[in-house]
C-alpha cells in the first residue's frame, strides 16, 4: 500500500494522539481509508464520507494529515463507499487508488490530477468487498471480488476495460484479496500471483495463465478469512491470513508450506487487518479486544505483545503512516466513524527529555 516499502525503525508502542476524521464509512471490514505521499512529498489521508442524515452525499475526503484539513472532494460513487485502496506504479511512481462502492461502481483515480482513469460497474450480487491494482510494465489491471453467487473475481484492463473472470473463485465467497509478484516463476504467465481470502479458502491463481497455483483450506469454526497480507522476510517471500475468528497462519509463497500457525479463538477476538511496521513487527488488530498482537518476524513470527488500548473502539482498519508532525505512527478506524492517530510513545518520552 501507500507506505508498503517504509520501514520504521523504532519499536511500536502506541498512544492515542487526536482523532484526524469523524465521518469516515465503516461499513465494510476491508479498506476502508488509505495514505499516501504525494509529489511534493505531503502525507495524505484518503477517507470515504459518509453522513447519516444525508447519504446521498457521498465521496472521498482527500486530507493532508500537516493540519489534518480536507484538500480535494473525490465525488462520482453512487452509494456508500466499501473500499479505498492506494497503488504507486513501480515504473514512473504515479499514484492512483481504487475504490468501490454498494452501486457495485468501480473507480480507478489518477492521484496526479485526480481524474478518473477508469470506471465501471459489476453486475454482482453481494457486495464489492475487495479491490486491487496491478502493474506489468504500461499495463494496469484492476482486480475486483465480491461475495454472493456470483462473486467471480474479475480483472480488467484499465486502458481497454477487457475483463477475465479468474475462474477458480466461482462459488467463493472473497472477502480480501492481494498480489504476489514472483521472481522466480518459470515463466511470464506465472509471474503474477492472486491472492483471494475466501470463506474456509485461499486461493493462489497464476494471472493472466489464470490456473490455480495453490490452495489453504481451514476449519469451519475459522470460516471468514477476512484479511491477509504479502511481504518479504530474510529474502523469503511470505503472506499471512487471519480468519476473523483467530486462524493465523504463516506461508513461504514459494514452497507453498507453513511456517508457523496459531488459534486464539479462546480469547473471543476478531481479527481485521495486517500492518508491516518494520523488518521485525508485523502488526495484526483484533476489534473484539481493542488491541494490537506484535508479532516478531526475526524470531520465527512469535507472538511478541499485546497491546491493548482503551482508545479503540472496535477498530475495523489500521494502517502504519510517517507523520509530517509526529513520525511514526498509527492510523486506526473504528465502528464509532472515527479515524485516530496513534503516535510512538517512544519517540514522545525522547522529545520530552
Amino acid at each position: 500500500m501507500s507506505f508498503e516499502l517504509t520501514c520504521f525503525n523504532s519499536n511500536p508502542n502506541f498512544q492515542f494522539k487526536e482523532k484526524v476524521f469523524e465521518k469516515c464509512d465503516v461499513l465494510s471490514h476491508s479498506y476502508n481509508f488509505d495514505c499516501y505521499q504525494d509529489q511534493n512529498k505531503e502525507v495524505k489521508l484518503l477517507a470515504p464520507y459518509f453522513e447519516v442524515k444525508t447519504p446521498q452525499d457521498i465521496y472521498i475526503k482527500v486530507i493532508n494529515l500537516k493540519d489534518n484539513k480536507e484538500e480535494k472532494k473525490l465525488e462520482g460513487h453512487k452509494d456508500r463507499i466499501l473500499t479505498i485502496r492506494h497503488f504507486q506504479d513501480p515504473t514512473n511512481k504515479k499514484n492512483y487508488i481504487i475504490s468501490a462502492d454498494r452501486k457495485y461502481n468501480v473507480i480507478v483515480w489518477d492521484l496526479d490530477d485526480y481524474s478518473k482513469k477508469f470506471e465501471t460497474e459489476i453486475k454482482y450480487e453481494g457486495f464489492i468487498y475487495s479491490c486491487y491494482l496491478i502493474f506489468e510494465g504500461k499495463a494496469i489491471w484492476a482486480v475486483t471480488s465480491s461475495i454472493g453467487s456470483n462473486g467471480v473475481t474479475k480483472v480488467f484492463n484499465v486502458e481497454t476495460k477487457e475483463c477475465k473472470d479468474i475462474n477458480d473463485s466461482k462459488n467463493l465467497n472473497v472477502y480480501y484479496l492481494d498480489h504476489w509478484y514472483n521472481e522466480k516463476a518459470a515463466n511470464d504467465d506465472e509471474k503474477h500471483v492472486i491472492i483471494q481470502c475466501a470463506k474456509n479458502k485461499v486461493l493462489f491463481s497464476n494471472y493472466p495463465k489464470n490456473t490455480s497455483y495453490h490452495s489453504i483450506s481451514t476449519d469451519d469454526k475459522n470460516p471468514y478469512i477476512l484479511t491477509g497480507r504479502v511481504f518479504k522476510n530474510k529474502d523469503k517471500d511470505m503472506f499471512v491470513f487471519a480468519a476473523s475468528y483467530g486462524l493465523i497462519q504463516f506461508i513461504d509463497l514459494e514452497t507453498k508450506s507453513m511456517v508457523v500457525s496459531y488459534d486464539l479463538n479462546s480469547e473471543n477476538v476478531h481479527l481485521c487487518g495486517f500492518v508491516r511496521w518494520n523488518d521485525t513487527y508485523l502488526l495484526l488488530n483484533d476489534c473484539a479486544q481493542r488491541r494490537i498482537i506484535i508479532f516478531d518476524m526475526l524470531d520465527n513470527y512469535k507472538i511478541k505483545s499485546k497491546v491493548v488500548s482503551p482508545d479503540m473502539h472496535f477498530e475495523k482498519f489500521i494502517e502504519k503512516v510517517n507523520h509530517p508532525k509526529y513520525g511514526e505512527c498509527l492510523l486506526s478506524l473504528g465502528i464509532d466513524w472515527t479515524v485516530k492517530l496513534y503516535v510512538n510513545r517512544d519517540l514522545v518520552v525522547k522529545k520530552e527529555n
